[in-house]
């Protein structure tokens, strides 16, 4: 009974949560999105952007509180 009431209580404390949708700092077109937490609670989202002369940058942004940084360019010119 208690395990019952345990989830019960945590049901009725995700829906109270309430989720804002946050702009993706991937352009479109971007691949292989990858979705990381670092040590400190921050979203790290990583991804393959191709050039129109196709070859692909890995770039990644990471999100603490509200706003993501400024994407950043971890390899260029590869082909992934």
């Amino acid at each position: 009974m208690k395990h019952l009431l345990l989830v019960a209580a945590l049901a009725v404390a995700a829906l109270s949560q309430s989720v804002t949708p946050a702009p993706n700092p991937a352009p479109a077109g971007s691949l292989e999105p990858n979705l990381s937490t670092a040590p400190d609670g921050s979203l790290i989202l990583t991804w393959i952007e191709p050039a129109k002369d196709g070859s692909a940058s890995l770039r990644y942004s990471i999100r603490k509180g509200a706003t993501w940084s400024e994407p950043r360019t971890i390899a260029a010119n590869r082909h992934f």
